[in-house]
């Protein structure tokens, strides 16, 4: 392919149409243009690369659009009543395997539909509460998608009909019906197992409460040989990014016993070996393998620092990569999907400005064509949008934190300011690019800074495990420090300081105005954990071990410990007002958590707003829901915020 001609062809054929929209500025970009369901999504070419499917908005609710390259026929295919289609893949080159969810109690719903005659066919419900799904012998949950089998997943639940008891399963995406799985035994113990690509279970992980043993099945072999060790102490997915190759012998993962920042490695499912390193980030973690889809290959790995990057083995890619990147500069271009031969490829170019544009490269044509197939967001400018930069800061006990700044567009000097932590806490991590919820926030005069406090993910080992034990204590004091650190620097104006979180983000927020209340003016409390003793596996009835290693590792084994750092606690500390969301079926935040807070606020005579939802859960997935929780939050600060 020729690098310079496709480049000028993109240049002056694409970039113009679809990045230089010609609209009049506007101050005020309306909340719709954020928040609504994005035009197109999830882009999946088929095997074969005749057919590309898609997510996009339908009649209210978000489904799967067809459309056909050849003749480029774009039709609707399957949309849900009563709920959104989350994601979906391709088995074989005509069936679609998706899944949706209802209420936001993360109750998947999975369904094939059948491209040739239009047929859908239930494979199982998720919940385990689902008692209707198990009467009708559909109860389970995915253990593989099984990606080189064009006809079949794997799933852990029932076989029959009224069945309680769980077992592990193939099951015939075309209709449904399950077979079982040979050789699998529980553990009770187990962390979790890794089948091969013929659907043989190879790998268990058992914590045998010193270290988690890895143990592989080598060879033909039924038994399990220890292959090696892992820490009790890593976060939950240890191997990371584990898959094994279509040979069945070649196991990859990354592995961070001789890197901080992990290394991805290559071991013999033959010889139970070590091979060796294949890959180690310049700067940031592994964040995906890219392999070729019958699995015979890596072709390339995925990897963030401050930025997304890409690195790749195949040398074609990496060529073509040099031609994306040459022609949209200053966007991240990803190949996000390939037919069988590599010829058709799936292209999404992004930014901190930009949602996202979907393009087809064609190399089956004499001469490459780049084909654009949409934006997520085509209706915002992002001329209109505030960039995003990368910023770093000493903590008070000297450790480096870092994260993302966004100051609003043409704004000067110490601005109205959001600190914005992310949820989850552990392993999770905020990243550079096009954010709605901080672009939105930008657009209303607010500066956001978005910080990758100790216990995030993607920064290295040491910094995940500087937050153990210290939700509530140094995690808490790093979100302190980023907010004076943002005063000294003249970001913030000290007087207008919000705070502003979900989920975990939702706890620091609150915990933000009830332990160090002279710094805010307001808080957002959005689906947050605010009672520590019932986080995680306590309040869903997780098992013993699960238990323990969530407590007494990562967040605290002392009840009145937990209790002393539980905002629902210190009501009585918080001085500003403050606006609380939940969703009634959310399965991870209980929403007993926020009964329990709005008493202890009403008890303290505290002024609070509310907004929560009856048919959400551990956030807002509708798009009349979330658009009206933006517009209450815009409301909410700027009362608030003056």
């Amino acid at each position: 392919m020729n690098s310079s001609r496709f480049a000028r062809v993109v240049a002056f054929g694409f970039l113009w149409g679809l990045f230089v929209t010609g609209v009049e500025a506007q101050d005020r970009i309306p909340a719709e243009k954020f928040f609504s369901d994005p035009a197109i999504s999830s882009v999946q070419i088929s095997p074969d690369g005749a057919k590309l499917a898609f997510l996009a908005p339908m009649q209210g609710r978000i489904g799967v659009a067809l459309m056909d390259l050849d003749t480029g026929k774009v039709e609707p295919l399957v949309r849900a009543a009563d709920e959104n289609i989350e994601s979906f893949l391709w088995k074989g080159n005509d069936c679609i395997v998706f899944v949706a969810d209802v209420g936001g109690n993360e109750a998947a719903a999975i369904q094939s539909i059948n491209l040739q005659n239009r047929r859908i066919t239930r494979l199982l419900e998720s919940y385990g509460e689902n008692n209707a799904a198990r009467q009708e012998g559909q109860w389970g949950g995915v253990e593989s998608w099984w990606i080189t089998n064009p006809r079949k997943i794997i799933v852990r639940g029932s076989k029959d009909k009224n069945s309680w008891w769980s077992g592990l399963y193939e099951v015939e995406v075309t209709n449904g019906k399950r077979s079982s799985v040979g050789g699998y035994t529980p553990e009770k113990n187990g962390r979790g197992i890794m089948l091969d690509n013929a659907g043989r279970i190879r790998l268990q992980l058992i914590d045998t409460r010193k270290v988690v043993a890895v143990e592989a099945r080598l060879g033909d072999e039924m038994k399990f040989t220890r292959l090696l060790d892992l820490p009790r102490d890593w976060v939950i997915g240890q191997l990371g990014h584990e898959t094994i190759l279509a040979d069945n012998e070649t196991l990859l993962f990354v592995d961070y016993s001789k890197h901080d920042h992990g290394a991805l490695v290559s071991w013999s499912l033959r010889t139970g070996q070590r091979v060796g390193e294949l890959f180690v980030p310049p700067e940031g973690e592994v964040t995906g393998l890219i392999l070729s889809n019958d699995k015979t290959a890596l072709l390339g790995v995925h990897y963030e620092g401050d930025k997304a990057h890409v690195h790749w083995f195949d040398q074609n890619l990496k060529t073509i990569q040099a031609n994306l990147d040459e022609a949209f500069p200053g966007m991240i271009n990803d190949i996000t999907g390939m037919s069988d031969d590599r010829k058709r490829l799936v292209i999404r170019s992004w930014s901190d400005v930009e949602s996202g544009v979907r393009f087809l490269l064609d190399l089956r044509r004499p001469q490459p064509k780049l084909m654009p197939l949409g934006s997520a967001r085509p209706d915002l400018d992002a001329k209109l949008l505030a960039t995003m930069e990368a910023i770093r800061f000493k903590a008070r006990d000297g450790l480096e934190l870092s994260g993302y700044l966004t100051k609003p567009k043409g704004g000067s000097g110490p601005q109205p300011f959001i600190i914005l932590p992310h949820g989850g806490p552990y392993g999770i991590r905020d990243s550079w690019g096009y954010d709605g919820e901080v672009q939105f926030l930008a657009n209303r005069g607010y500066a956001v800074l978005q910080l990758n406090y100790r216990g995030s993910g993607g920064l290295g080992r040491k910094h995940l495990e500087a937050g153990r034990l210290e939700w509530g204590k140094k995690m808490q004091d790093d979100i302190t420090d980023a907010v004076k650190w943002a005063i000294s620097q003249g970001i913030a104006d000290p007087k207008r300081v919000a705070i502003y979180g979900a989920s975990y983000g939702g706890y620091a927020a609150l915990a933000g105005v009830a332990f160090t209340p002279e710094l805010y003016r307001c808080a957002v409390n959005y689906v947050g954990a605010v009672d520590m003793t019932v986080l995680g596996d306590r309040d869903m009835g997780g098992n013993e071990i699960a238990n323990e290693f969530f407590y007494e590792i990562w967040i605290h084994p002392d009840m009145e410990e937990l209790k002393r750092r539980s905002p629902v606690n210190h009501v009585a500390e918080i001085r500003v007002p403050t606006l609380h969301a939940y969703g009634e079926n959310d399965p991870r935040v209980k929403y007993r958590q926020w009964k329990k807070l709005k008493g202890e606020l009403e008890k303290h005579h505290k002024t609070f707003e509310v907004f929560n939802q009856g048919d959400e859960g551990h956030g807002f997935n509708n798009a009349p829901a979330r658009m009206h929780f933006y517009l209450k939050l815009e409301e909410f600060l700027t009362k608030n915020m003056k």
